[in-house]
């Protein structure tokens, strides 16, 4: 399982002008918005070209050749999928939790066949070949932890965009918030008028 977290530090997490409990709600709904945001907007950036210049730190390793993070594009095509995603959310976090898997590079028959010649050429058991080729077909924990590092890295730009988003969110539900404060108020006013 893949992890992007994206956690809120300063004011906005200390603030007590509103109900804690009504704010805290809304910042919860809010991070969970820029979650699915990030998931649809900037994590497809990873595997394109302009990653190198966008994450020099986190991709700068890789050669620049072809698109970063992409051999054969079924675990590309399997993160920018909906379905195994989750988004979760609290008062000041937000976590995007996404499927890994296994890599799917290649299925049981073309294993085999790869099994196979690597035995008869090298002289050595099948099963000891299937090993081998499997193997080199996984995923191992280095290359998940490299990954995960290379796909969460955020540019200046894009933790711009994510908390000018959720300014712009929070500021829609207090207005809203306050303005049905005011409208009761009104109402109150003008019912006990009569």
């Amino acid at each position: 399982m893949l992890q992007f977290v994206w956690e809120v530090k300063g004011w906005l997490a200390e603030n007590n002008v509103f109900d804690k409990r009504w704010f805290n709600k809304q910042m919860k709904s809010a991070l969970a918005t820029l979650g699915w945001y990030w998931h649809k907007n900037i994590m497809p950036i990873h595997f394109t070209r302009a990653a190198y210049g966008r994450y020099w730190g986190a991709i700068g390793h890789r050669k620049k050749m072809g698109q970063p993070l992409v051999e054969t594009g079924a675990l590309r095509d399997r993160l920018k999928q909906h379905s195994g995603v989750k988004v979760t959310s609290t008062a000041n976090k937000v976590t995007v939790r996404m499927p890994f898997g296994n890599p799917g590079l290649k299925d049981k028959k073309a294993l085999d066949r790869e099994a196979a010649v690597i035995a008869k050429t090298k002289g050595i058991k099948f099963s000891t070949a299937r090993r081998m080729v499997s193997r080199s077909n996984a995923y191992n924990e280095r290359s998940k932890v490299i990954f995960r590092q290379n796909l969460t890295a955020l540019s200046k730009k894009e933790e711009r965009e994510l908390a000018q988003g959720l300014a712009k969110q929070l500021k829609r539900d207090i207005d809203v918030h306050v303005m049905s404060k005011k409208s009761r108020r009104k109402t109150i006013k003008s019912g006990g008028a009569s």
